[in-house]
């Protein structure tokens, strides 16, 4: 995926990677208060996820099968533009994401 990015976009992801782990700072401290505010942020992100699937079923999958009913073709729910699975990808994204919460 970072290929097709925007250079910038790119070498800000790679500086977050390398940077500290908010969730092991989150963990270190053992703040319930801290626990919390990252346990929100990240069921922030699961919301987010979850728009995005739907948006992308309603505006890409539907949107395909309507275009190409006729034709025999394999559904972009199953298989995205890359070859991945689309919305078998993005729900993996965002179980990853709903993983990472921390137990109080």
């Amino acid at each position: 995926m970072r290929t097709y990015m925007v250079p910038e976009h790119k070498q800000y992801v790679e500086a977050v990677e390398c940077g500290p782990s908010v969730r092991n700072f989150v963990i270190e401290n053992n703040d319930p208060e801290l626990i919390k505010c990252y346990n929100d942020a990240i069921a922030s992100l699961v919301h987010f996820r979850n728009c995005h699937i739907k948006l992308t079923n309603e505006y890409i999958v539907v949107q395909s099968y309507k275009l190409h009913r006729s034709r025999k073709h394999e559904s972009l729910s199953q298989v995205g533009t890359g070859g991945t699975g689309l919305i078998p990808f993005l729900k993996g994204i965002r179980n990853t994401t709903e993983e990472h919460r921390l137990p109080f």
